[in-house]
């Protein structure tokens, strides 16, 4: 386009100055001829309204000049107000012969929607059909320049797009002038969208023969420099030319309006290089600085930009100005947050083949050092970036120190390297060939195998790593464990297909063990399930290194917050019962020799399957040291409201060992418990509340550290235990004899009627109540009994006790208000410390000569009444000498051993 437009305006020039010889004898001759020329050779019509000539010096000067395109619908293409040629020598000669000046031009270019344009007539593109075809070099330069001076000014171009979009250019003044013999400079000024340019340049015409050319320019903008300056060599490639640029960009909001699109607030922004062509272009000296961040080196490209070779460095980058200018706005429409959820989930698609060939066409090596790198609340030192291409895919990266400041974590000597090898030119399914290797000190993970890097089949992967300590470990992950011994893990994974995946993997750390073998189907067509089946082995497992308190750590005290919102302790947010029913499962589970932390399991197989959201895992043997436990456990997920159903038997000689020990310090112990409940609801206070089922449990000859009846934790219990305990002295350890306590409830209201028991040596505590799960609400009656040998000393009764409130406000009351006395005979209310008829179901207990914990599991022994003695105690004497022999033998009543049963 631009090339027939300078053609038409050539041929319009030529006419003018071939017109010159005839200047002096009738200059106004001249229009009809160059008007029909016009006409005649380009189809066009051409104006003139005056021309003059003048003879010292000679010059032809032009007036109102109007060129048009009479087939167009808006004719108008170009309009001068003025123009003068002068001729100070004779044309053609070795010296500077001419001179131009003139001003008021504008120049019009339209395009319609069929692609023509307002400057080309019939008679102009019959004629320029065919290209001249393109000349192999550049013409020989001149030896100097054929002007003096050009001045050109007000000149207006202006553009209307198919579209009928207008954009104008405005350049007040062009400006050439020769220097002198074989130097000249040039200014331009430009407006465009009311912003100003100005573009200053010097030429020096140093081999015209040759065509080499010294040179400086200049373009300045209120926002922006640039400069350049050297020699060009002016052959087709441009070798040997040797030339610098210096760029200063201060702001950009404006310049990028130029072009109608909206850039972030960049910082200033500085670059300059020396570009050498040999041919290869050759930029050294690079210097490239955004703000405070400043990258120097070099770079090399070859002329067909195949091979890239580039070297940069820098003393510090901070690029979190830079990436908080490109962050994505934070995202308010939760509709996008659903579509990102949707298509988090698998999709079946046909898999694209992949084209490996830019790859063999590209040969890249570029390095990059940076000494202080800081990003994102991460600081990395002595960072050192390699990525070479050449058949394959080549990136390597070290750090001495990798900081996180919010937490002082240390990263120290970090390397890594990544190899891509495609496995063909073109390639769907498998893609490339991996292999990784990072290492960070004497921690080290390797990956290699077969990738799809488009798709998932054909993958083969396997996974290695090693570390001499694992403290290393755990402290790179910001985890307060304790040195477990060594890590190995060797894994392999494998998706022989998109439809399903394979992990065979052993870990080690120390002796513990873990062996894995599943195979995973996804979900990828709608309405399908997952499926998860395989065997998992564990042995040798303790979690004690994640317990474990370091030494010289204070351990938290603190109570437990109190429960938010409604008060209640029991949470009413929905458990993930739905994504039971996204997964199918057939697991074999064998452990041994695995330590919680608080329970050792033996040796246990589970075989837990769902299917279709119903949980089964059937009744299952797990051996622990000294005992046994079964567990049956069912879940069905697929109901409206999820049902739950468990039962637990433990029979244990030794509960010490299955976690009484570590969490309350009781040793020993043998006995039974046994659990069974049933629930439905999806939240845990619903399933709490429908709970139905019965708890029992006998436990002999516990061992408990110091004061037996101390060792709950809880503020109320304590409190509890604080009043019945009749024994203030310091222990070391309480031997408890027997634990008893009995249960049963339905839809969450659980009760026990004389079913608490606790006996020591001394003493024997007897508790009924019950437990409200709906309302969270709990009521105990306690009340300890002195033991003398096998009965019961009832005159030493320490009272009775209420534990009454709810789950999260419970109160202790010693007999409040008087009430268990209401009812209460004579003689039991003296010789019971003031029990009511409430509490007589409790005497009964008490007053069984043998164990609580004797007997069936059930089985809830009780005497069959009251004594007769206790009910109706011999009467006062009516004096006070007969007082003090009623109280000297009460006295001695209550100091023998054998009272009747």
């Amino acid at each position: 386009m631009v090339k027939k437009i300078l053609l038409v305006i050539g041929l319009l020039l030529l006419l003018i100055v071939a017109a010159t010889t005839t200047l002096v004898i009738r200059p106004d001759l001249l229009r009809g001829a160059i008007a029909s020329g016009a006409q005649r050779f380009a189809g066009l019509d051409l104006h003139i309204a005056d021309i003059q000539s003048h003879t010292s010096p000679v010059r032809l000067e032009i007036r109102g000049v109007k060129l048009a395109n009479p087939s167009w619908p808006e004719p108008k293409l170009l309009s001068l107000e003025h123009l003068t040629l002068t001729l100070s020598e004779v044309p053609f000669g070795e010296k500077p012969f001419w001179s131009l000046s003139g001003g008021g031009l504008d120049v019009r270019v339209a395009k319609n929607r069929d692609g023509e344009l307002n400057w080309l007539t019939g008679k102009l593109q019959g004629s320029d059909e065919q290209e001249p075809p393109a000349e192999s070099g550049l013409p020989q330069l001149p030896g100097d320049f054929s002007f003096n001076k050009i001045t050109l000014q007000d000149i207006s171009i202006s553009y209307r797009s198919p579209d009928n979009e207008d954009l104008q250019i405005v350049i007040p003044e062009v400006r050439g002038e020769r220097l002198e013999h074989g130097n000249g400079e040039l200014e331009l000024r430009l407006r465009y969208r009311e912003q100003a340019f100005a573009l200053r340049g010097k030429i020096d015409l140093f081999d015209p023969a040759q065509g080499i050319v010294d040179y400086r320019v200049a373009l300045e903008h209120s926002d922006l420099d640039l400069s350049s300056e050297g020699r060009l060599v002016l052959n087709p490639n441009l070798q040997d030319s040797d030339l610098r640029a210096e760029l200063a960009l201060r702001r950009v909001d404006r310049l990028a309006s130029l072009a109608q699109v909206e850039l972030p607030d960049l910082p200033a922004i500085k670059a300059s290089t020396q570009l050498t062509i040999t041919p290869n272009y050759e930029f050294s000296e690079l210097t490239l600085a955004v703000g405070e961040n400043q990258l120097t080196g070099g770079v090399t490209l070859s002329p067909d930009a195949s091979r890239i070779d580039a070297k940069l460095s820098s003393q510090s980058l901070a690029l979190d100005p830079l990436i908080a200018l490109f962050a994505p706005p934070a995202e308010t429409d939760t509709s996008t947050a659903q579509t990102n959820t949707a298509a988090a989930k698998p999709v079946a698609s046909n898999e694209a083949e992949m084209d490996w060939t830019w790859l063999s066409k590209q040969t890249v090596n570029a390095e990059l050092a940076v000494a202080k790198l800081s990003a994102q609340g991460w600081n990395i030192s002595g960072l050192k970036l390699n990525t070479r291409l050449d058949k394959a895919i080549h990136l390597e990266a070290a750090a001495s120190t990798i900081r996180e400041e919010a937490s002082g974590r240390d990263i120290p000597d970090f390397t890594s390297k990544l190899v891509i090898t495609p496995l063909a030119v073109q390639t769907q399914g498998a893609d490339a060939d991996i292999d990784l290797a990072i290492t960070q000190s004497e921690l080290k993970v390797n990956a290699s195998g077969k990738v799809n890097l488009n798709g998932t089949s054909d993958n083969s992967l396997k996974l290695t790593a090693s570390a001499p300590r694992s403290a290393d470990l755990w402290a790179l992950g910001l985890l307060p464990w304790q040195e477990a011994g060594a890590l190995k893990i060797d894994a392999t994974i494998d998706s022989p297909s998109s439809k399903e995946y394979t992990v065979d993997a052993q870990l080690g750390l120390g002796e513990q063990r873990a062996e894995f073998d599943l195979r995973f189907n996804p979900a990828i067509d709608d309405g399908a399930t997952a499926q998860l089946n395989g065997d998992i082995a564990l042995s040798k497992i303790s979690l004690a290194f994640m317990n474990d308190v370091a030494a010289g750590e204070v351990v938290n005290t603190e109570p437990a917050p109190a429960p938010a919102g409604d008060g209640k302790v029991l949470s009413n947010e929905p458990l993930p019962f739905d994504a039971m029913k996204q997964l199918d499962a057939k697991l074999n589970i064998t452990l041994t020799s695995i330590d919680t932390g608080h329970l050792l399991i033996s040796k246990a197989t589970f075989q837990p399957t769902l299917n279709k959201g119903h949980l089964k895992l059937p009744s299952t043997r797990i051996s622990v040291p000294e005992g046994e436990a079964y567990i049956d456990l069912e879940i069905d997920a697929s109901k409206t409201s999820p049902q739950i159903a468990t039962s637990i038997k433990i029979d244990s000689s030794n509960y010490g060992k299955l976690g009484l020990d570590k969490a309350a310090g009781i040793k020993k112990g043998h006995g039974k418990i046994r659990v069974d409940l049933r629930a439905n609801g999806s939240n845990p206070r619903q399933l709490a509340a429908s709970a139905s089922g019965r708890v029992d449990m006998k436990v002999k000859d516990l061992v408990a550290k110091g004061n037996a009846l101390n060792l709950i934790g809880s503020d109320v219990l304590s409190a509890t235990i604080d009043k019945l305990n009749p024994f203030r002295e310091k222990r070391t350890t309480t031997k408890l004899e027997c634990v008893a306590t009995h249960f049963k409830g339905e839809n969450g209201r659980f009760y026990t009627k004389n079913g608490i028991a606790v006996e020591t040596k001394e003493t024997k505590i007897i508790g009924t109540g019950s437990l409200d799960f709906r309302d969270e609400e709990l009521l105990f009656s306690v009340t300890p009994i002195a033991r003398t040998g096998v009965g019961v000393n009832v005159g030493a009764a320490a009272g009775l006790v209420r534990l009454a409130g709810s789950f999260s406000k419970p109160k202790v009351e010693a007999d409040p208000a008087g009430m268990f006395t209401s009812g209460l005979s004579t003689g039991a209310a003296l010789y019971t410390g003031g029990l009511s008829i409430l509490a007589q179901g409790l005497i009964k207990r008490a007053l069984y000569s043998g164990s609580a914990c004797d007997g069936e599991l059930d089985e809830i022994p009780a005497a069959d009444e009251i004594p007769e003695e206790l009910l109706n105690p011999p009467q006062p004497a009516a004096d006070g000498q007969a007082t003090e022999a009623a109280g000297n033998e009460a006295n001695s009543a209550g100091a023998d051993n054998n009272p009747a049963p």
